[in-house]
C-alpha cells in the first residue's frame, strides 16, 4: 500500500461521486410521481424548488415527462462512468509476474 495513497484516494473519491449520483435516480422518480403526477406538495431543497419553478412548474413537467426520463438516464450514465473510473483507479497490475513455468521443471522439447 506504500506509495499508493493517491491511487486509492482517487478511487474512494470517484466512488463517493458515483454513490451520490446513484441517489439522484430514485429522487427524480419520487419527485415525478409524487409532485407531478399525484399533485402532492414538493418537499425539496430551495434550489431545487426554484429550478423546477424556473422550468415552468408542475404543469410543464407534467406535459414533458421525458425530462424526468432524461434526468434518470443522465444520473445512471454518470454514476456508471464514475464506477468505471473507480475500477480503473483502484486496479493496478502486479509488480512481479509469476514465471510461465516452474524453474525446476524441465522444458519440453518437441521431437524433430
Amino acid at each position: 500500500m506504500q506509495g499508493q495513497r493517491l491511487r486509492y484516494g482517487g478511487a474512494i473519491f470517484v466512488m463517493l461521486i458515483a454513490t451520490l449520483l446513484s441517489y439522484g435516480i430514485p429522487l427524480v422518480s419520487r419527485t415525478t410521481i409524487d409532485y407531478v403526477i399525484a399533485g402532492m406538495p414538493l418537499h425539496a431543497p430551495d434550489f431545487l424548488v426554484r429550478l423546477i419553478e424556473h422550468l415552468g412548474g408542475r404543469s410543464v413537467l407534467g406535459r414533458n415527462l421525458w425530462l424526468a426520463t432524461l434526468c434518470i438516464i443522465g444520473f445512471s450514465a454518470s454514476a456508471g462512468f464514475f464506477n468505471y473510473l473507480r475500477g480503473r483507479r483502484g486496479h493496478r497490475p502486479p509488480d512481479a509476474r509469476p514465471p510461465l513455468r516452474s524453474p525446476a521443471a524441465p522444458a519440453l522439447s518437441l521431437p524433430r
